[in-house]
């Protein structure tokens, strides 16, 4: 039995441009999708890279292999380019921004069908410089466990008996810092993991519910400032907001 899925199939220059001028003459691209089996998001990029594809086919440059080989090779040593300088400045980059700069390179250096550029060859493109994952070295705290643990065997169990569960509650205090990078990101290996410098702007956050979680408070937000701009037009908010210079 022949299988069900299509084999994908490499269109040349000129395959491409007979394919738009059919869309330009009026033939709807929904229609040229379903009679010649090709996704409407390749279509439409072959529509955008019009102008590149006119002048491959003028050129004669219709060997679609030979020019997308040449066009990847070109994405893998700019990419590798960009991912040394943007780490060296300590920024973390993960996978979806890697595939979306190895796109978006592949637009501007090749003929405007980054198609080839896609999940499957960022983890090639990874394997190949020698590139994985790893968490970035930063700041740190501990708490000494032993104190903990002693407090929670020895006081808190006399604590909870004077109490029922409804009438116990807990506020705990945190930061929000929404600037901050993720603390993992993609890097040579082998080599030492740092980050740069974190955004350390936050919103401090104060949450509290009883211990049977039937009553919980609305969460009290406290930024620096007492009008930020993006709260023009908003006439209600999910929390309780207050500002104070510290937050």
């Amino acid at each position: 039995m022949a299988s069900s899925s299509r084999k994908h199939k490499a269109y040349s220059m000129v395959e491409k441009l007979k394919f738009i001028k059919e869309i330009e003459g009026g033939k709807p691209l929904t229609q040229v999708s379903k009679d010649e089996c090709i996704p409407k998001s390749t279509l439409g990029t072959w529509l955008k890279g019009k102008e590149k594809i006119m002048e491959a086919v003028s050129k004669g440059k219709d060997n679609v292999k030979r020019d997308r080989q040449a066009c990847n090779q070109r994405v893998d040593e700019a990419l590798l380019i960009w991912f040394k300088q943007i780490r060296s400045h300590n920024t973390a980059v993960d996978g979806e921004l890697l595939l979306t700069k190895a796109n978006s390179l592949a637009q501007s250096i090749g003929d405007g069908d980054a198609s080839e550029i896609s999940k499957s060859w960022v983890e090639r493109w990874k394997k190949r410089h020698g590139i994985g994952q790893a968490t970035v070295s930063g700041e740190c705290a501990s708490v000494n466990d032993d104190v903990v643990k002693r407090w929670r065997e020895n006081v808190l169990p006399d604590l909870l008996k004077r109490y029922k569960p409804e009438g116990i509650y807990n506020m705990d205090e945190t930061g929000l810092f929404y600037r901050m990078q993720t603390d993992k990101t993609l890097h040579f290996k082998g080599t030492k993991c740092s980050g740069g410098k974190q955004g350390k702007e936050r919103i401090t956050l104060a949450l509290t519910a009883n211990m049977d979680g039937s009553h919980k408070l609305t969460p009290l937000a406290i930024g620096k400032f007492a009008k930020p701009r993006c709260f023009k037009n908003v006439t209600s908010l999910p929390v309780d907001y207050k500002s104070n210079t510290k937050a």
